[in-house]
């Protein structure tokens, strides 16, 4: 038998799942390495977004203290003691950044992620609005109808029980002044701020940044 033949018989086919798994691992390893471009400080923000968005990017060429105060290491006092308080694998509600602070940091979940994490289903039902937080700064309806916090958790969490999903159970506020990725009120507003929440849901811990107040009653 001639050597070119042989070589023919033995050369590996090139299956239909080879092909599938590069098209797969090419954009992966684009993204990647693109995402890692910016964490490096090639790019001035993340190459698939159009701004540098919160919840904080840490760049390797910004100040250890800009890194350090734009996370959520400032914050994990505070969390470890909320994770004695929480039940876990329980739902919180909070600004987005701090969301994702608690959420990596901790058992529980967060009702209010990032547009772009939020699926089609959890959009419309499970999670919470992000303008709840504007609303109890600035006042107006919370998601359109509601004139308290409690009435509209009360009512989003027999919604959630209807649809098979988990209550909110928590809400989360961070008072942090200085970590520009937050939403929250002005510090002048803390006081009153404070004040309505309380008459609304029991405190269950007063943090050197957050406060933990329980929705749903046991």
């Amino acid at each position: 038998m001639c050597g070119h033949c042989l070589r023919i018989m033995i050369r590996p086919k090139l299956s239909i799942e080879f092909f599938l798994a590069m098209a797969l691992l090419v954009p992966v390893s684009v993204s990647l390495l693109s995402d890692s471009l910016y964490h490096f400080g090639y790019y001035k923000k993340p190459v698939f977004s159009k701004n540098n968005i919160p919840p904080y990017h840490w760049r390797i060429n910004y100040p250890l203290e800009s890194n350090y105060l734009k996370s959520s290491l400032p914050y994990l006092d505070d969390i470890q003691e909320i994770k004695k308080i929480t039940e876990p694998g329980s739902v919180f509600y909070s600004d987005v950044a701090t969301s994702y602070y608690l959420a990596v940091s901790s058992s529980l979940y967060a009702a209010n992620p990032k547009d772009n994490h939020r699926s089609s289903i959890n959009r419309a039902h499970a999670t919470a609005p992000q303008s709840l937080l504007y609303n109890l700064c600035h006042g107006g309806k919370y998601d359109g109808k509601y004139g308290s916090l409690k009435n509209y958790f009360k009512e989003k969490n027999l919604e959630n029980i209807k649809n098979g999903f988990s209550q909110i159970k928590y809400l989360i506020y961070n008072k942090d002044e200085t970590n520009r990725n937050l939403m929250n009120c002005s510090k002048e507003q803390y006081t009153d701020l404070s004040t309505k929440l309380k008459t609304e849901f029991e405190i269950l811990f007063n943090g050197e940044y957050l406060d933990l107040y329980q929705i749903v009653e046991l």
